[in-house]
């Protein structure tokens, strides 16, 4: 499958571009409907989200480098971490790529 190249765009929990990233929705390839797949690539500085109480259940695998996730507070997930939200979760969250800094 190919990427898709995102440009980004205003983030309203941090009030930042999001910046640009890539995916491939493998959810989608596979027929899923109820839980979220995708792989994906987020450069230096962008942020990917928010989510606000998604239809789908998701869940967050870091295959290499480091994210921050921003919930009620900010979470370092590294390599081999993960993450997961239920269906309707009432708070939003991002995930952020600050390996610029």
């Amino acid at each position: 499958p190919d990427w898709s190249h995102k440009p980004g765009g205003l983030n309203p929990l941090s009030g930042k571009d999001n910046g640009p990233y890539a995916e491939i929705v493998l959810g989608d390839l596979a027929g899923l409907d109820q839980f979220g797949v995708c792989l994906e690539w987020l450069p230096p500085d962008p942020t990917l989200g928010p989510a606000l109480a998604e239809r789908e259940e998701e869940f967050v695998y870091v295959v290499a480098g480091e994210l921050i996730l921003v919930e009620e507070q900010e979470v370092i997930l590294r390599a081999g971490d993960a993450a997961g939200w239920q269906a309707g979760a009432p708070h939003a969250h991002c995930l952020e790529n600050r390996s610029y800094r």
